[in-house]
């Protein structure tokens, strides 16, 4: 008999290893400033698999994830490119965000 899992064991979605999330050529700046704050992000998370990005303050890790999630006020920033694929639905981060009915569902991240 095998011993129940750990509490935070991935759950078994069936399909271990097949990306869930996949961001592609992530670029974006606030208004009025010349160049830009995140400046080509790739990164990809598979199922059952958690991401965990670091880094120096101020480097753009917490102005990625709040705009991959939509949570920045559209006045203050400008994503210049971005592809997002969630789930298996794809998005153009320059002219969409995620629905708000999957933050903190299906989509959520954890500061220090």
């Amino acid at each position: 008999m095998s011993p129940d899992p750990s509490p935070l064991s991935p759950p078994d979605t069936g399909d271990q290893g097949s990306d869930i999330l996949s961001l592609r050529d992530f670029r974006l700046r606030f208004r009025g400033q010349p160049v830009p704050t995140v400046n080509g992000i790739d990164l990809k998370v598979a199922a059952g698999e958690i991401l965990c990005i670091v880094g120096e303050s101020g480097c753009g890790k917490s102005v990625t994830a709040m705009s991959i999630m939509g949570l920045l006020p559209p006045k203050s920033s400008e994503v210049l490119s971005g592809t997002l694929d969630f789930l298996g639905k794809s998005y153009d981060l320059r002219q969409e965000n995620l629905p708000a009915g999957q933050r903190g569902n299906q989509i959520a991240m954890i500061f220090q």
